[in-house]
């Protein structure tokens, strides 16, 4: 079986997704962004490398180098792993005999009178879409895509990937030793509702020893103004934009994802849970598949600002119940979202494709 993956920088649970096909004996060529940070991994796991850097879905040039692979590597499966990568393999595979596959990651951004969306995952040259999460297939059955072309392959995870890194210290991030860390990593945009968990930490009875760290880029300007308005700013640390944000989350006591809308299966959570840190999060998209309430963290509804304030309080002032969750967080994502199932669940679509 010969599959030409499409990526872009790629990520560790795509470039692990990778490898482990080629260690199974698929004969795998990747096109990959030039500045991945996996291409040397991907070499020694005896993946053949190409490079490609899509700027845009319209690019010609990278549409004819495509071709040449589909051509020159004559693969029995194209799977594009970005938006961009099935729109410029789209042409070609028209004119080829691979059946294509398409990843989908994320509810929402998708229109009907969006052409370019239309033309791509409803185009009826995909042979398969695989969705991160129950949620995200259920959206685009709601858009439109035949549902025998959809199935839900989690993107899988490796606590080995995370051991042999040092976490970041408390006092690097400018925390107090013995505060309780509630902690969020994300692209905070309004979508991500971090306004929601400051205003229900500003709630909270008088708990002088919390602290909230925020990692990740701010592009809602509510969160900054809230922590202002709300006598949080000596309570909150804005970290930025971090290259390994999963160092920084072990130095938190509780994980939380408010968000609003549009949620797949976020890395970010996964990352949290299976370092052990119990996560609170909301019922939007995905996230009610990653946790069980009650078992490995605690769900909340989408911008409800008491729950959450209530979910807090249960897990600040009881350690023991922070430290089940915490289990059951672990062996959550070990048992059920594995690297390990990913990759078998993917050959296995390949297969069923091919047959």
């Amino acid at each position: 079986m010969r599959v030409l993956v499409i990526v872009g920088k790629s990520d560790l649970p795509e470039a692990y997704l990778i490898a482990g096909l080629a260690a199974q004996g698929v004969d795998v060529r990747i096109l990959a962004d030039p500045s991945s940070p996996f291409i040397e991994m991907w070499e020694g796991a005896g993946v053949q490398i190409g490079t490609l850097k899509i700027e845009s879905r319209l690019d010609r040039a990278v549409r004819e180098s495509v071709k040449r692979e589909l051509t020159s590597f004559d693969p029995d499966i194209v799977h594009a792993f970005t938006n961009h990568g099935l729109a410029v393999a789209l042409p070609g595979v028209k004119q080829h005999r691979a059946k294509l596959v398409a990843y989908r990651g994320t509810t929402g951004h998708l229109r009907i009178w969006d052409y370019g969306a239309r033309s791509t995952y409803l185009n009826k040259r995909v042979d398969a879409i695989s969705c991160v999460a129950d949620a995200v297939r259920s959206y685009l059955l709601k858009f439109g895509a035949p549902p025998e072309k959809l199935v839900t392959i989690p993107k899988g995870h490796d606590p080995i990937w995370y051991e042999s890194t040092a976490p970041v210290s408390r006092e690097e991030l400018g925390l107090a030793s013995d505060a309780v860390v509630i902690g969020c990593v994300a692209n905070m945009r309004k979508v991500k509702g971090v306004p929601v968990l400051l205003e229900a930490v500003a709630s909270l009875p008088d708990f002088p020893r919390v602290q909230v760290a925020l990692v990740g880029e701010v592009r809602d300007r509510a969160t900054r103004s809230i922590a202002r308005r709300s006598g949080l700013e000596n309570r909150v640390v804005f970290t930025g934009y971090q290259t390994n944000a999963y160092r920084l989350v072990r130095t938190f006591d509780i994980f939380v994802m408010p968000s609003l809308d549009r949620e797949g299966l976020p890395k970010a959570v996964v990352e949290a849970m299976i370092q052990g840190v119990p996560p609170i999060v909301s019922d939007a998209g995905g996230l009610p598949e990653i946790v069980e309430n009650g078992v490995s963290g605690l769900v909340v509804p989408a911008g409800r600002i008491r729950p959450l304030r209530v979910a807090l309080e249960r897990l600040i002032a009881d350690v023991e119940l922070r430290q089940k969750l915490a289990a059951g967080a672990r062996e959550r994502i070990e048992s059920k979202f594995s690297v390990k199932n990913t990759v078998e669940r993917t050959r296995q679509l390949y297969t069923r494709l091919l047959a």
